[in-house]
């Protein structure tokens, strides 16, 4: 998996990973990040002084990484993986193009405002547990694939979730700022990008209502 991973890194075939195609790829998760995280990480794994991180060094730096409780290269490199096979590595001046693929703040809030006038069923200017519930576990449920029986758990838990992360002044609920926080608090941490999934969100609870109570 290491193997394959590093292969689809190595932009120019050359064996070792430099700095810049650190950078191109890190940039997919730290955003204008990218370069110092790069440095660190050339720091931590680069054994040899080279300047360049090779399979071998790559392969014991993330070894290292999951044994003391970082990210299993199980759970993350077939995703990169995918990512890179699908679009390739990001191009030169990799921060330009992460910053390119999130919309400015003020775009992204707007979009997040029509996403919370759609999802406030009842305009009370607040989402409560059950409308994060109803849509959350929607969702939850498609990941997980689960039948109707095993759909509410998993609603219950995303919307305990989502407020214990996100209600910031303890209200048990989710007002319209709390959840623009929240939303670009995921996003900056490599969650789901907000110009992607809230107009195909919009577009499903316009094109179908909010989803049921789940029984």
């Amino acid at each position: 998996m290491i193997s394959e991973l590093f292969m689809l890194w190595d932009r120019n075939s050359s064996g070792a990973l430099s700095m810049e195609e650190l950078v191109h790829v890190l940039a997919w998760f730290f955003g204008n990040d990218a370069e110092q995280q790069s440095r660190m990480v050339m720091a931590s794994a680069d054994l040899d002084d080279s300047c360049t991180l090779t399979q071998p060094e790559l392969k014991a730096w993330l070894k290292q990484q999951e044994q003391t409780g970082g990210p299993k290269v199980s759970d993350f490199a077939p995703k990169l993986i995918a990512v890179l096979k699908a679009d390739g590595p990001p191009p030169v001046g990799a921060t330009e193009h992460v910053r390119a693929r999130r919309l400015r703040k003020k775009e992204a809030d707007a979009l997040i405002d029509e996403l919370f006038g759609l999802w406030d069923a009842d305009e009370s200017g607040d989402l409560s547990f059950s409308e994060l519930q109803r849509v959350l576990g929607w969702f939850a449920a498609e990941v997980a694939d689960a039948d109707d029986e095993a759909r509410l758990p998993l609603a219950d838990s995303a919307a305990q979730l989502a407020l214990s992360i996100a209600d910031a002044d303890g209200s048990k609920t989710l007002d319209r700022k709390e959840l623009s926080v929240w939303l670009h608090e995921q996003e900056r941490a490599g969650g789901p990008m907000i110009a992607s999934f809230v107009p195909r969100l919009c577009a499903r609870i316009r094109e179908e209502g909010m989803p049921k109570r789940p029984a």
